[in-house]
């Protein structure tokens, strides 16, 4: 009866021999020259840019939602703003305050970075409303270049309809839950 070789598999990447010698793969590099690719840049055109325009190149759409749609004076919104496109990830939160009037909004001074998800970049912002006759988050836009129509173009969501209530001013015999007569009429 003979012995019969076999290549066992190293635990380190190689193989071993019968004797348990590791013998370790060699691997050798080869370059292959391939063609020089040729690039044109073209500027984007100065003529007709926006001047809240976002930088971004391709074809963008933009979407808003509001969540509570019914408050008071004061009370937080929720804003989810959200960029799609096929750059989104460079996407910045459009300019609230040129959307939302000042007079009409508190808009913190920290603007959220904004969170990826597929091609979407989607910005969370809590925002106030400061009046009781806004009516609806107006549309906020997006400006960009589209690259298949050599043009500027601007995205924008649709209004977002709000019911904004005047706040309830608390007083002291509200704190106390009855007023001094009501308890006395207990009595």
């Amino acid at each position: 009866s003979g012995f019969r070789q076999s290549a066992r598999r190293s635990p380190f990447g190689g193989f071993d021999d019968f004797f348990g010698n590791s013998r370790q793969p060699v691997y050798r590099t080869h370059v292959v020259p391939s063609n020089t690719p040729q690039l044109t840049v073209h500027p984007l055109p100065a003529q007709d840019r926006p001047a809240d325009f976002s930088g971004l190149v391709g074809d963008y759409s933009i979407q808003a939602d509001a969540s509570p749609r019914e408050v008071n004076i004061g009370d937080p919104v929720t804003l989810t703003v959200t960029v799609s496109g096929p750059y989104a990830q460079q996407a910045k939160l459009p300019d609230l305050a040129r959307f939302l009037p000042t007079s009409a909004f508190k808009i913190p001074e920290e603007i959220a970075p904004g969170d990826m998800q597929d091609n979407q970049k989607i910005f969370t912002q809590t925002i106030r409303v400061k009046d009781t006759s806004v009516t609806a988050i107006p549309s906020i836009g997006l400006s960009y270049f589209d690259p298949n129509t050599k043009s500027y173009q601007r995205a924008s969501t649709e209004p977002i309809p709000l019911t904004v209530h005047a706040a309830r001013v608390v007083t002291a015999s509200d704190a106390e839950g009855k007023t001094a007569t009501a308890r006395k009429k207990e009595l």
